[in-house]
């Protein structure tokens, strides 16, 4: 009987502690307007510009990257550019300042030998005569830091046929609670909820203003997105273990990949609650 109990005791100890302790869960995005899906990013394009979104990232990842398809300097007005989040607008431009630094050091060093001769039988019975000599080094060490203070400016500059990488804000932070949507699934147990445009329970979007330099023309443009899928997903389906693959070779070492990663999905990652809830 006690052996039963000692063996029932240690299959509890050891399904407890391979238990899924860290959860994602996983959003997918739908846009709008004329936006295409492609394998490296959602991309919309005018006759000015093409501009590329990547939302794969913790919380989601509302920066997008413009390239300047004309042969004249395009400037992004950040101070009409907002990311918009179910009706609230948020400012690109905050007029903010920054500061970045560097340190340079320097060293010196100054030094001073002696030496002195030992005289005795070595290890062969021969007498052999070294000489002994020891070095003091001072050294000295001085650090200078300098700073550069810059103002936030109001435009972006980007060149003919060049892009810059705009990365200013995160899409949600914290979970979606469903009823539909068990909090600590278990592989077989993964459900999924769809959303339409009229439903979901979140909708985003950049309303971006740019014009060309001595130029009058302003052209204001709109991406909307809205959440069409949410899934909770345990870390065994969410993280594969597989070796890393490049120029036909493999490598011998295991590394973590996500499964679920496209450019129009993001995720939030959390770990197991102490909770009766299931929802």
């Amino acid at each position: 009987m006690k052996i039963q109990v000692c063996v029932l005791l240690i299959s509890m100890m050891l399904l407890s502690s391979c238990a899924t302790t860290k959860f994602y869960q996983v959003y997918e995005a739908s846009s709008v307007d004329n936006i295409v899906l492609e394998n490296n990013g959602m991309v919309y394009e005018d006759e000015n510009c093409l501009i590329t979104y990547n939302l794969w990232g913790e919380g989601g990842n509302i920066g997008f990257r413009i390239y300047n398809k004309t042969d004249k300097l395009l400037l992004l007005d950040l101070s009409n550019s907002y990311f918009i989040l179910n009706g609230k607008a948020n400012d690109y431009f905050r007029n903010r300042s920054f500061s970045s630094s560097g340190t340079m050091q320097t060293s010196a060093s100054s030094s001073r030998s002696a030496s002195t001769a030992i005289s005795g039988i070595n290890y062969l019975n021969f007498f052999q005569t070294n000489s002994l000599s020891a070095q003091n080094t001072l050294g000295s060490a001085s650090s200078r830091t300098n700073a550069i203070n810059y103002q936030e400016q109001l435009f972006i500059r980007i060149p003919p046929g060049t892009y810059k990488q705009i990365t200013e804000f995160s899409i949600l932070n914290s979970l979606y609670r469903d009823c539909n949507l068990l909090l600590h699934p278990r592989r077989r147990d993964v459900q999924h909820i769809t959303f339409s445009e009229n439903n979901t329970p979140f909708t985003f979007s950049n309303r971006l203003t740019y014009f060309f330099e001595d130029q009058d023309d302003i052209f204001e443009i709109e991406h909307a997105f809205y959440v069409s899928g949410i899934r909770n997903l345990p870390a065994g389906v969410m993280i594969e273990r597989r070796p890393e693959e490049f120029c036909g070779q493999t490598s011998t070492i295991n590394s973590d990949y996500y499964t679920e990663i496209a450019p129009n999905r993001f995720f939030i990652q959390y770990n197991r609650r102490n909770t009766n809830l299931k929802h």
